[in-house]
């Protein structure tokens, strides 16, 4: 980002900071911007106890089992099954009276037989009462229809009834939902987490009612008690009286009517009525004169809507489901819009301990509803199941299909909570968020909402106020997120819940990094695999994730990233160099350092190249590919040297063909490796740097230039001279010089390449390396070598008036020393080794450099070579 001379970094930060607020501040409900300022830090608690209960109830309820696998397991394990249960029926034979006439008969009925098929899992679990009249014919088929041997039909009811799955269940279900307290420091039960999840969102809903008119400043200072004593107490003096709430004959769940009563001489009558239904999408509580009142004017119309009755199933227990609805379809079917209906409420006995007695009814209703699903043995009722049954194919349920989403319906009623739809409104996934992150966001949420609440209030400046009350980081580095449907919400960025498994080996790679395989296609980002898939508009995406497909930028060669990271503020320079993708990302962390070395490259050259999204220099990426090259050679000689397994099975094939190889193993082939891992090397890097036709006048005209650059210099040139070089052979001159500067940086680099991995060593190295040993703490002043190769070619000769310098010649990759009457002072080796004979046993200790002498002094001359690289750009730059 660019800042002009009247913009600085803090103004940046500021204009990001209120970006955020006005975010959030827009989706804020209405009724929280219109809250009275003073009640913000109550609500906060309120909001905060009930996302803290809804962390502890998804705890604990992530424990129970579904029905459907609960059931399946079980019949699976203990009944001897061949087959998958979910694959097989039980068909059971029926007799009816045909309405058919036959002469043999005359008028008198005919009995004739059929069948029906009953998904297995289902029949287990709605289970069998010990008077099941079971045919002769009845059996267990499979998918096609054909009878399953064993067991047979009355071995399998027998098997159930034995089993009992809902009696199992039962107790699965008890042994999580009124499990004792955990000892754990902070931990609840389920019972007492779902007291402060009601008593919370009781408060929670009040002040939004409040702020919607429904309850009056004194019947909220009531909730306010309520929620801190546990008790109705009383409301501008009349006692209330929390009770159940009974209509068309059924007790209904959850619901709480608080009576206000007015105390008479000879009698107490209803003062008002304030109701509390959980959660009601049309507002949670109402208040009226009386009980029939809201029956008739609040629950009655409400009920009339298909999407409310569905919404308000909740509240009825699955075994009066089919009573209560047909009776609301009666009586409110076809009722105009302005009539009304009784609805035969009552309200039943108080409530006792208001919280506590919620909680433990709502457990209640969890195991009847599981066990209308999972019939235990104990409560088979043929009638009620009846009436059940109708219910689910009222509803259109297939019962396997209701016994599967038993358990994540009820998750999904139980963790809904205020907090956590104000959250989920605001902020992409906020489901996979770590504990604390939900209660920061939250605080920082209320923290804008009373801002606006202030600003309204009183016209305080939203700025001073914003400044008043600390920001939470996590929000400030969020970035806005354009949803699937088209909706946005704040993101924090984590790309964890998009990783994916890395691509099939089978699969192609493109210069872009793109992993191709049939319409499938993956990318690698710091470290890690993506699906994405590329849009009409050219643009890639990573694959969906909660309804979120985050938009993705590269840089061509294989290097990608969020379009919302911001790169100028990277600072790991590691990272920033494996993040460059292709063979960048592959090499190991532990050579990345030496491989910057040898450039000479800074984390302001690394930096542009993401912020430009830029492609790194070829010259790069071939050190890179040499320095993977080099690693394979050294993990091979490790393995043979450890016995490990050798997973690099190419590469061992290669290492038999190096000289005197042939039917070594182990020590013996790792010795090999060793003495020839320069050759090693080569022959694994030849195959990367292949001349071509359209390369082949710039490579014989540089000797020096390798593939890749060839190749660079040939895509930067004009298609005139690139016409002109194919037509005629030569290198066009501004080739040339391009041609004769990347070969200036490739000799450089070689050099480098040459300290820190086991390379062919070449006159180039040497002449370098001699520069550099000349330059390092210690050398004596008059400390000089003629460097001569087999052609003769005479470099860094020595000055004239020293006379006893030593001769260093080379050939075919060898170095060897010559004294000045022309004896060979050593053998043939590698260029350190040769210059360590060169050293006395004073010189050594002059220069610091400890045994092995040989190793320390490669190590001297790298670090020598941080500083001194200039000199042997120099050095070249005057051939």
């Amino acid at each position: 980002m660019a800042y002009d001379d009247h913009s600085t970094q803090s103004d940046v930060t500021e204009q990001l900071r209120s970006f955020q607020d006005s975010f959030i501040a827009s989706r804020l409900p209405g009724w929280l911007k219109k809250l009275n300022p003073t009640h913000f830090a109550l609500l906060s608690e309120a909001l905060h106890a009930g996302l803290a209960a809804r962390r502890q109830l998804c705890a604990t309820f992530s424990r129970v089992q579904g029905i459907d696998e609960f059931a399946r397991k079980h019949v699976a394990a203990q009944v001897g099954l061949n087959a998958p249960p979910d694959k097989l029926f039980l068909r059971q034979w029926y007799t009816y009276s045909s309405p058919s006439v036959h002469w043999t008969t005359s008028r008198l009925p005919i009995q004739e037989r059929d069948w029906y098929d009953t998904p297995l899992l289902w029949a287990a679990l709605q289970n069998f009462g010990k008077d099941h009249i079971s045919m002769n014919a009845d059996s267990l088929v499979d998918l096609a229809g054909q009878k399953i041997a064993q067991p047979s039909a009355r071995a399998f009811i027998q098997a159930c009834r034995s089993l009992d799955i809902g009696g199992k269940y039962q107790s699965h279900l008890q042994s999580v939902l009124e499990a004792p307290r955990s000892r754990g420091e902070g931990e609840h039960s389920f019972a007492e987490s779902l007291q402060r999840q009601i008593r919370s969102m009781m408060l929670v809903d009040a002040f939004k009612a409040r702020s919607d008119g429904i309850l009056s400043e004194l019947q909220l200072e009531w909730v306010i008690g309520l929620y801190r004593q546990g008790r109705p107490g009383r409301l501008a003096g009349a006692p209330v009286v929390a009770k159940k709430l009974q209509a068309l004959g059924c007790e209904l769940q959850q619901i709480v009517v608080f009576d206000v009563i007015d105390e008479g001489v000879l009698r107490n009558t209803s003062q008002a009525v304030l109701v509390y239904i959980p959660a009601d999408p049309q507002g949670p509580w109402s208040v009226n004169d009386d009980l029939e009142g809201f029956a008739r004017r609040v629950l009655g119309r409400r009920l009339r809507d298909e999407q409310y009755r569905k919404f308000f199933s909740r509240f009825v227990r699955r075994r009066d489901s089919q009573h209560f609805f047909s009776e609301v379809q009666k009586r409110l079917g076809d009722v105009a819009d302005f009539a009304t209906r009784d609805l035969d409420q009552h309200m039943t006995r108080d409530l006792d301990s208001l919280f506590q007695g919620l909680a433990a009814r709502r457990i209640r209703q969890i195991k009847h509803d599981a066990a209308m699903i999972a019939v235990p043995v104990a409560q088979i009722d043929s009638a009620a199941q009846a009436e059940h049954d109708r219910r689910i194919a009222a509803e259109g349920w297939a019962g396997l299909t209701l016994a599967s989403l038993f358990v994540p319906q009820l998750g999904v009623i139980l963790l809904a909570v205020m907090a956590w739809d104000l959250l989920d409104e605001t902020f992409q996934a906020a489901a996979g968020w770590r504990e604390g992150d939900d209660a920061a966001a939250l605080d920082h949420l209320l923290n804008v909402g009373k801002t606006l609440a202030m600003v309204a209030a009183v016209g305080v400046g939203g700025v001073a106020v914003r400044h008043a009350w600390q920001r939470a980081v996590m929000v400030d580095d969020m970035v806005p997120a354009v949803l699937e449907d088209g909706s946005e919400k704040l993101w924090n960025q984590d790309l964890a819940p998009y990783v994916s498994q890395p691509p099939p080996v089978t699969a192609v790679v493109d210069a872009q990094g793109i992993y191709r395989q049939d319409a499938q296609s993956w990318v690698e980002m710091d470290g890690a695999y993506y699906q994405v898939s590329e849009r009409v508009d050219g643009e890639w995406y990573l694959r969906p994730h909660a309804n979120h497909s985050p938009q993705l930028e590269h840089n061509g060669a294989g290097a990608w990233r969020l379009w919302s990271e911001r790169p100028e503020q990277w600072s790991d320079t590691q990272r920033m160099f494996s993040r460059l993708g292709g063979p960048c990302a592959r090499l190991p962390r532990s050579l990345v350092d030496h491989v910057i070395a040898v450039h000479g490259l800074s984390d302001l050259h690394l930096r542009a190249l993401h912020v430009f999204g830029k492609a790194p220099e070829v010259e790069l990426i071939d050190t890179v590919n040499r320095f993977l090259i080099a690693e394979r050679v050294a993990d091979l000689q490790r393995c043979l040297r450890s016995g490990e397994q050798i997973a690099d099975r190419p590469l061992l094939l290669k290492a038999h063909e190096l000289p005197g190889a042939a039917g070594l193993a182990d020590e013996g082939l790792a010795q090999v490796v060793a003495d020839h891992r320069r050759q090693l090397f080569q022959m694994l890097y030849e195959p990367l740097d292949v001349m071509d036709e359209t390369t082949r006048p710039l490579r014989r005209a540089f000797a020096s230039l390798h593939q890749l650059a060839a190749q660079q210099v040939l895509a930067e040139a004009s298609e005139a001279q690139r016409t002109q070089m194919a037509e005629s052979g030569r290198v066009p001159l501004a080739m040339a010089l391009a041609a004769r500067e990347r070969v200036l940086r490739i000799r450089v680099t070689r050099v480098g390449e040459g300290l820190w991995i086991d390379v062919p060593q070449t006159f180039d190295f040497a002449r370098a390396i001699l520069k550099l040993v000349q330059g390092l703490p210690g050398v004596p002043a008059d400390k000089s070598w003629h460097l001569i190769d087999a052609q003769g070619r005479l470099a860094l000769p020595a000055p004239s008036n020293q006379s006893t310098a030593s001769s260093l010649l080379y050939q075919d990759g060898a170095f060897w020393l010559r004294d000045a009457q022309g004896n060979d002072e050593s053998t043939p080796g590698e260029l350190f080794e040769t210059l360590a004979d060169a050293f006395s046993t004073a010189e050594r200790a002059a220069m610091g450099i400890a045994e092995p002498f040989a190793v320390n002094l490669r190590q001297a001359v790298a670090r020598q070579w941080m500083t001194g690289r200039q000199d042997i750009e120099s050095l070249f730059g005057g051939d």
